[in-house]
């Protein structure tokens, strides 16, 4: 069976499965800690409340001049409420990264990682890998999918066999079915990872 149909197949058979979409922060502050905090960390109980407090009590973090400035100011713990090394070392890196690469706002960060040169570039960064990559684009507002444990877990319960190591396998497949249930491909992953990450049984977001 063709993999989209499988995947339709078993989406439509699941009566508490959601069409559900992220808006985007309009904040790179948000977006760079986001971005860094959620690769195998609980999203929903460590890295969600963090990115709502640093919208809340820090608005003007919204480009990234600002959020580099609070960085070499040594505030960064106290702004994202972290205090693990590599963690912060790789938030000030990005950082660093995008300042240097002129990109100050999400709008700025989607146009740059439209260049498949720029991509290249991003994951020499120590801890940016295709997930990573994908899940900022999707953060910069870009349409794709970021195939982390959740979805590989999904596709495996729909019949799929797959791993973690297939990424860009597993990427098509997302990738296909959106576009023959006519939604976006970062609208399917954020409603299949929000549908797994719901379920207790699951194992943590890679």
């Amino acid at each position: 069976m063709d993999h989209s149909i499988q995947l339709i197949t078993y989406i439509n058979s699941l009566s508490d499965f959601k069409v559900q979409f992220q808006q985007p922060y309009e904040h790179m502050g948000a977006t760079i800690v986001d971005g860094i905090l959620q690769a195998g960390i609980n999203y929903d109980s460590v890295v969600k409340p963090r990115i709502a407090q640093i919208i809340l009590n820090f608005p003007q973090l919204y480009v990234t001049s600002e959020f580099k400035k609070a960085i070499d100011n040594n505030e960064l713990e106290v702004i994202t409420n972290w205090s693990g090394s590599v963690k912060l070392n790789r938030i000030k890196a990005v950082t660093k990264f995008f300042w240097d690469e002129r990109i100050e706002t999400e709008t700025d960060l989607g146009n740059w990682l439209l260049n498949s040169k720029n991509i290249s570039d991003f994951k020499q960064l120590k801890g940016i890998g295709d997930k990573t990559a994908d899940y900022f684009k999707i953060l910069a507002g870009l349409n794709t999918a970021a195939i982390d444990r959740h979805l590989i877990s999904f596709l495996n319960y729909a019949g799929i066999g797959i791993t973690i190591q297939e990424y860009q396998k597993a990427h098509n497949i997302i990738t296909e079915t959106a576009i023959s249930l006519n939604l976006e491909a970062k609208v399917l992953d954020h409603s299949i990872w929000a549908y797994m990450s719901s379920k207790k049984s699951i194992i943590k977001c890679y």
